[in-house]
């Protein structure tokens, strides 16, 4: 790959960040919003320019055809229900809990005894499987409504 200049480079970055993010690359219209080009014309050359010095390849014909040459693959990740994940559980979540519980309590006062909430970790996370977050708290889960814990769950490595 030859020398890149700073805009280049710039351009680049902003197309490794979006696929990064994304999972995909940006179409070139997009990319002309990201540069605050007026025309896809300016972000096409750019495009050609990064092309020409073996920074990408192009797929003509192709809707987001940009390949980025010497971009690290991403470890494939297998997510299933039965999946551990580590949540962060709101104040909002641990009383629906415990009214759950007290309510199959009464259905079934052979099976469950006193509610003893989940336990946390030292920063405050719950583990649970994909399943039991989302069987027993995402009814809660509603536009407009707190959310029970907090969106960006970190998955335990197998």
């Amino acid at each position: 790959m030859m020398k890149l200049t700073i805009r280049q480079q710039e351009v680049l970055n902003l197309l490794i960040e979006y696929q990064r993010v994304h999972g995909f690359p940006p179409t070139t219209y997009e990319l002309t919003g990201m540069l605050g080009c007026r025309s896809p014309n300016a972000a096409a050359s750019h495009l050609k320019a990064l092309e020409k010095k073996g920074a990408i390849k192009i797929t003509r014909g192709v809707s987001r055809g940009i390949s980025i040459v010497n971009f690290p693959p991403q470890r494939e990740l297998v997510i299933n229900l039965n999946t551990l994940v580590k949540v962060k559980l709101s104040d909002v979540a641990f009383v629906f809990l415990e009214r759950q519980h007290e309510e199959n309590r009464i259905r079934y006062p052979s099976i469950f005894g006193e509610f003893e909430p989940p336990s946390k970790d030292e920063n405050g996370f719950t583990k649970m499987t994909l399943w039991s977050l989302m069987s027993e708290l995402g009814q809660l889960c509603y536009c407009g409504g707190e959310v029970p814990f907090e969106l960006k769950i970190p998955l335990e490595d197998e």
